[in-house]
Parts: C-alpha cells; sequence; structure tokens
C-alpha cells in the first residue's frame, strides 16, 4: 500500500489531477494488476480510471471534476474510449436517483493511500474520508467494488465525515455497493462495528478494520479502514497514532464521525 500526501485546491480539475498522478504513480502491483486511466481524452477534466485487482475482477471509476467544490463519481462495468462513454451497469446516484454520488473539495491537505484494490482519499481540511474501490473480499469470485462518500442532495456546509458516520440517506454520507451479491446494482450497506463497542479482558479498545454488509451478505472489510464513529475515547482531526506498531491517521470529529486509515 502507497500513501501521497499534497496540498490540493478546491477548483476545477485539481482533484482529477490528484488521481491521474496517484494511479499512474501507485496504482499496479508487481503483477500489473490494479490502477489504469482507461480514458485519457474523455473531456474537460473527466478522469477515467480502471480497477482490475485480479483477473475475474474489474470496474470502471470516472470523476468528473469540472467545477469548483465538488466532483461527480461514477461506476461503470468498462468504458468505450472511442465514444467516450460508459458500457453496461452503472453507479452514478446514491438514496434515489436524484442524489449523485460525490467527492467534495476544499483547499487544504490531500492524502491518498492507494494499493491495487482501491483508494481511500482523505481531505484533512474537510476532516472528511472516502473509500473508492474493492473491500477486503471475502468471496473473491463476487465482483463487488464499493463507495463511501457524498451525494448532492445538501449544500456542502454538511460536516459528516463518509467513513466515520454512515446512513445512506439525504443528509448523511452514502455507503453503497455495485453488482452486489443480492443481484442488485446499487444497495446500501451496513458497517460494523460502529465505533470502540468492545473491550479486550485486559481492558484495551479493539480497533479492527470495518465490515461491510449488503443485506444479509458480509462482502468483506474496508482495507485500512476503521470507521469509529462518534464513540470514545476522543482522537482529532490529522492526529497520528501507533496501534501495536502500525501507525493510523485519525480523521473526522467526535460529532461528526471519526475513522482511522492505516498508513502502512
Amino acid at each position: 500500500m502507497a500513501w501521497y500526501g499534497r496540498y490540493g485546491y478546491n477548483t476545477a480539475g485539481d482533484l482529477k489531477a490528484f488521481f491521474d498522478y496517484i494511479i499512474t504513480n501507485y496504482g499496479q502491483d508487481e503483477n500489473g494488476y490494479g490502477w489504469t486511466i482507461k480514458d485519457a481524452n474523455a473531456g474537460t477534466n473527466i478522469g477515467v480510471y480502471q480497477c482490475q485487482p485480479d483477473a475475474n475482477s474489474k470496474f470502471v471509476l470516472v470523476i468528473k471534476d469540472n467545477q469548483t467544490g465538488y466532483a461527480d463519481v461514477e461506476y461503470w462495468n468498462d468504458w468505450d474510449a472511442v465514444n467516450h462513454v460508459g458500457v453496461g451497469n452503472s453507479m452514478t446516484y446514491g438514496c434515489n436517483s436524484s442524489y449523485k454520488l460525490q467527492i467534495w473539495k476544499r483547499a487544504g491537505q490531500w492524502f491518498a493511500a492507494i494499493d491495487k484494490d482501491r483508494i481511500v482519499y482523505v481531505s484533512l481540511g474537510m476532516s472528511m474520508a472516502y473509500y473508492l474501490g474493492y473491500p477486503d473480499r471475502y468471496d473473491t469470485t463476487k465482483d463487488t467494488p464499493v463507495f463511501v462518500g457524498w451525494n448532492n442532495y445538501t449544500a456542502q456546509t454538511g460536516g459528516y465525515n463518509p467513513l466515520g458516520y454512515w446512513g445512506n440517506a439525504a443528509n448523511l454520507p452514502e455507503w453503497r455497493a455495485f453488482r452486489s451479491v443480492e443481484g442488485n446494482y446499487n444497495v446500501s450497506l451496513l458497517a460494523y462495528p460502529g465505533g470502540f463497542i468492545t473491550l479486550t479482558p485486559d481492558s484495551r479498545y479493539i480497533c479492527m478494520e470495518t465490515l461491510v454488509v449488503a443485506g444479509n451478505f458480509c462482502l468483506g472489510k474496508l482495507k485500512g479502514v476503521f470507521s469509529k464513529g462518534t464513540s470514545a475515547p476522543t482522537v482529532y482531526n490529522g492526529q497520528l497514532f501507533q496501534i501495536n506498531g502500525v501507525k493510523w491517521l485519525g480523521v473526522g470529529s467526535a460529532t461528526y464521525g471519526i475513522s482511522y486509515i492505516k498508513e502502512g
């Protein structure tokens, strides 16, 4: 897993440039699986990226970044790089068909944790983190990328951290699965655990990667992510700490949801 950070801007095209860079430089493993730029000429400030973590799974992530403040996000089965259009089934909306999937932008420190399966994008100035791609799947025959982010129903003053607060409602972040094990193409996810809810026999908190569940099926774990929610103990946005010798980055707030992102 690679980490990359730089100062980002909320202007049109800067998020697309950020994704271009991390995918080009860190997106593939030693066997050539992972992220590639699928269409470099899709349109002004439109990034089209294919994620293929293995021989049997792939999806296309589209970042439409031609405005300030936010970028629209789309998931597709495939992409026609000649006509510059998505192919097959798509996931372009949230909890109903009028709420687009989105990443919100603000000038400040941006980070990304990237490997062949997924990208965790962090806007530290907004206290928000997003998950784009595959969980660590229990059944790798199920081609099930997930989206954890926002929709455009509410104004961009909302403070909830997508990876720290979930609900799949108009005023809450979106947790969604694409091509789920239930046969649907856009289904709500649940996240477990919802914070520090368990102690060890010697009274230490347990920190584990968050499970993502669609209906009665657990798709897998969010790789390198613990969605802490709003529970104690308090961790501050941007705080670095170690758990069993591993560094984690705290993102969010005690009111609007905190998540831990593993740095290695």
